[in-house]
């Protein structure tokens, strides 16, 4: 099992944003890893809020989800392309001078590629790429795109 936690700057749905993840990643065979992934995804809107139509919108997601990678080579080592869901159980935002929270009923799904860069035995350096679609009844909801690293730490 290994241990990762990175931050990815993303772009779409009328939002940017970034993500923050937790995960712990473990091969189910030669080729196959899985990552549960604890997240956090804050965005930011300009206009065209829900409530308000001139004032910028801030919203905070957080939830657990879960990615399937593949690797060519090995699994755990080397480059490697991955499918995941992320459903928010949880959520704020801030549009203008109106706050809102709750549960909400939203997912999101995406494709990854990147690569893993062991740095000795326990550490590794791992750059991604990430795209994939949100959906909710949010303005923020659509496709998006985001470049990332990750830090892991695990044999």
């Amino acid at each position: 099992m290994r241990l990762a936690a990175g931050a990815e700057l993303v772009v779409g749905g009328g939002a940017t944003g970034s993500l923050i993840a937790v995960e712990g990643e473990s091969a189910v065979g030669d080729h196959v890893a899985i990552a549960p992934r604890l997240l956090r995804y804050d965005d930011r809107s300009t206009g065209g809020g829900e409530h308000t139509d001139d004032a910028d919108e801030t919203g905070h997601r957080t939830g657990v989800g879960v990615e399937a990678r593949c690797y060519p080579e090995q699994s755990l080592d080397g480059f490697y392309v991955g499918a995941g869901v992320f459903p928010p159980t949880s959520w704020d935002c801030q549009d203008g001078g109106y706050e809102e929270s709750g549960d909400e009923t939203a997912f999101a799904v995406d494709g990854s590629a990147g690569y893993i860069w062991m740095l000795g035995d326990k550490f590794s350096l791992r750059p991604t790429a990430i795209g994939g679609s949100y959906h909710t009844d949010f303005p923020e909801s659509g496709a998006f795109a985001g470049l990332g690293v990750r830090f892991g730490l695990g044999s």
